[in-house]
């Protein structure tokens, strides 16, 4: 979609929606936060059968993988569940997360070191990082284009 001669660059985005949904399942899978905003409930309200009082503050908390309502295979990307999210910064927070992706996908190719036979990401119990670091092998595919990245 975006060639040899160049890197990949904002208004590129709109052409490259596997790039996009990538970048955003990888910060859905591993947060940079256990919590969004909190928000505060501006009259009384019952969700789930719990009841809210007006003024109460609430955190939307972590739920692993995005929480039975989208339970799917973690290695499955759902580009229509990333069109329908919703969120105040998310032009402003994924445009690098983006460009970050898309450059790091066009620029190398990526394999599995010759000790590893397949990709495991085993998530700790109780903390947002992965128990098992991912190793990967990156090889030059746009040498003349690595300064700009």
């Amino acid at each position: 979609m975006v060639g040899k001669e160049r890197l990949v660059v904002e208004s590129d985005f709109a052409r490259l929606p596997y790039v996009k949904a990538c970048a955003r399942e990888t910060l859905r899978l591993h947060p940079v936060a256990p919590f969004n905003l909190p928000h505060v409930a501006i009259d009384d309200a019952i969700v789930s059968n719990y009841f809210i009082p007006k003024g109460s503050m609430t955190l939307d908390g972590w739920t692993p993988r995005g929480g039975a309502s989208r339970a799917r295979s973690p290695n499955d990307i759902d580009i229509v569940y990333h069109r329908e999210s919703k969120c105040m910064g998310a032009q402003l927070g994924t445009a690098m997360p983006y460009m970050l992706v898309g450059r790091v996908l066009q620029a190398f190719e990526w394999s599995l070191p010759a000790d590893e036979t397949s990709i495991d990401l085993p998530e700790e119990r109780i903390s947002l990082y992965i128990a098992k670091p991912l190793m990967a092998c990156a090889k030059t595919r746009l040498p003349d284009l690595l300064e700009f990245l």
